[in-house]
Order: structure tokens, then sequence, then C-alpha cells
């Protein structure tokens, strides 16, 4: 019983409860600080930046939101909101999220986001990525 409580406690993000989590997120309440926290350190005017994407203002962030929510969120939620991420200046007959690494951000992906930030930055996108 005690192995079974642990791997349920170990369990992918899926089974957390995401209820309380904003059907419409805003970037200034919701999106902004997953970004300040986890992504502008490297994702900034002015710094070496990896693909040329910025993260620190509404605009760079709306701007990139497809690709860069690409990066960051699983597989499942790929399949889940993929009508809205389909790579916006590509042909009709990509897929959604492709040419980009799925969870390939943070670098190396040791340390991805949270389930619950990765379904925020995912629900803003098909929401309209609103400000």
């Amino acid at each position: 019983m005690t192995l079974l409580a642990l791997l349920l406690g170990c369990a992918p993000g899926p089974l957390m409860d995401t209820g309380a989590l904003p059907e419409a997120p805003s970037y200034a309440h919701d999106v902004q600080p997953i970004l300040e926290a986890r992504c502008v350190r490297c994702h900034q005017r002015g710094r070496p930046m990896l693909a040329g994407v910025e993260l620190d203002s509404y605009e760079a962030a709306h701007a990139t939101r497809v690709s860069s929510v690409c990066t960051a969120i699983s597989p499942d939620l790929v399949e889940r909101f993929g009508d809205h991420l389909l790579p916006l200046a590509g042909s009709q007959d990509m897929g959604p999220c492709e040419g980009f690494r799925v969870l390939s951000m943070p670098p190396g992906a040791s340390d991805p986001l949270p389930y619950d930030e990765q379904l925020l930055l995912a629900r803003w996108v098909a929401a309209g990525a609103m400000e």
C-alpha cells in the first residue's frame, strides 16, 4: 500500500486538479509570472537568446506564442490544444507544433514546467492570447 501511495504521489501532471485554473488566462495575471520565473532569464531583449525568442513583454510573448508554448508543453497538451497550436506561418498541411521540439524548454527538459503551468500556457493560446 505504501508503494502505491508513493507511486500515486509521483503521478504525471494530468492527474492534478486543474479545475481552479482559469479557462481564459490573461497575460498579466497568469502568463507573465510563469515567463518571468522560468523563461525571461534567457529570453529577454539585450541578452543572448536561443532562436531569437524574446519573452519579456506581452508583445514579444504574443508574437511567439505558438512556438514558445509548443516547446514548453507535454505531448498530451499538444494533442488536446492542437487546433490552436498550428505553426503561424507554416503550411496548412502542418500539424500541431510541427517543426518544434515539444517539451524541449527549459533546455534539456530536465526540469519541465509543472503541468498546471503548461496547461495555463496552452489555455492562454487557445483563448486568443489576451493581454
